[in-house]
């Protein structure tokens, strides 16, 4: 069936209100009478009025459509992600674009310059490039960045070093001596679970390949160096899982080893182990509470660069 082609204007003289009438309720603007919205929005659910977004950007009105860069949909952190800025969005009225740079700083810029053309109002960003990060600046979109601090843009980050830390505190006071990291070096993440345990600087415990062959590799590293930790700190709950595939695969017995993974998804659940967990949906709302009032002009100091860090907790498992 073909949309109706009634304009808001139109809409506004059948129903003997303004067309900035039709337009606030149409945009989910609050104050509206709600006599007069259910008569709007009943009007236009009967005549499947659909407002041309196109047109509306032409002449300067916001799109109320948002962007969202994210770096990896094999990670199920990342999907999360999606999950609540599409949640958080569609409460504040607003749509979300979806693009996934698969960590190419130059996919991601293309991805920017589709978002300009498609006059997003603003962006949400999952960084690979800080220099991408300056471009949307400079061309003028509103953005927030999100799981990681840049200190020159608006940033909400989960304390990946108070992570780091966390995990590292829980194995030593269970008595773990020998333990063992998989995952990003360098990294915050590291860096603190360094801070409160100094590591051996035996290769056998410490792997951070992350390349494209990081599963061959890995298994690899196993093969030559063996399993001689009795606990390992591992950099994500993804990572966590393809270790633990390898150590199936080549049969070794990890029964007695004890895992901490990290972001706390569906696969730590799944692999029922410990993994830190990182306040999302606080940190999202968070970002998109700056990111609207960016984009309506309402931020009460729009020179300060905001760098929001959240702190983590550990969700132990047996």
């Amino acid at each position: 069936m073909k949309k109706n082609k009634l304009t808001m204007k139109q809409i506004g003289d059948l129903l003997g209100v303004s067309q900035s009438t039709v337009s606030r309720v149409i945009n989910n603007h609050p104050n509206i009478k709600k006599e007069v919205r259910d008569r709007v929005l009943k009007f236009i659910d009967e005549n499947e009025f659909l407002p041309d977004y196109s047109a509306q950007i032409l002449r300067g009105e916001k799109s109320k459509i948002l962007g969202l860069l994210t770096v990896d949909f094999k990670n199920q952190y990342y999907l999360e992600i999606v999950n609540y800025v599409e949640k958080i969005a569609r409460e504040k009225g607003y749509s979300i674009i979806v693009m996934n740079s698969e960590r190419s700083s130059i996919l991601e810029k293309k991805h920017i310059i589709e978002l300009q053309k498609r006059g997003v109002d603003g962006i949400v960003a999952c960084p690979v490039s800080e220099d991408n990060m300056t471009f949307i600046k400079k061309i003028g979109i509103p953005f927030v960045i999100v799981n990681e601090i840049l200190n020159n843009f608006d940033s909400f980050s989960t304390s990946l070093f108070k992570g780091g830390e966390i995990a590292a505190n829980f194995l030593l006071n269970k008595g773990h001596r020998n333990i063992g990291y998989i995952g990003e070096h360098p990294s915050l993440k590291f860096n603190g679970f360094k801070n409160s345990y100094t590591l051996n600087k035996d290769e056998w415990n410490f792997f951070a390949d992350l390349n494209s062959n990081f599963i061959e590799n890995l298994e690899l590293f196993i093969k030559n160096k063996g399993i001689q930790c009795s606990a390992y700190f591992v950099s994500s709950d993804f990572m966590a899982l393809h270790f633990i595939k390898v150590l199936k695969k080549l049969k070794v017995d990890y029964s007695n080893i004890e895992f901490i993974g990290f972001d706390n998804t569906l696969l730590s659940e799944a692999l029922n182990i410990s993994s830190i967990e990182q306040p999302m949906e606080k940190m999202i709302e968070l970002s998109l509470n700056t990111l609207t009032k960016k984009i309506n002009g309402t931020l009460k100091d729009e020179n300060k660069v905001l760098n929001i860090e959240l702190d983590p907790t550990l969700l132990i498992r047996n």
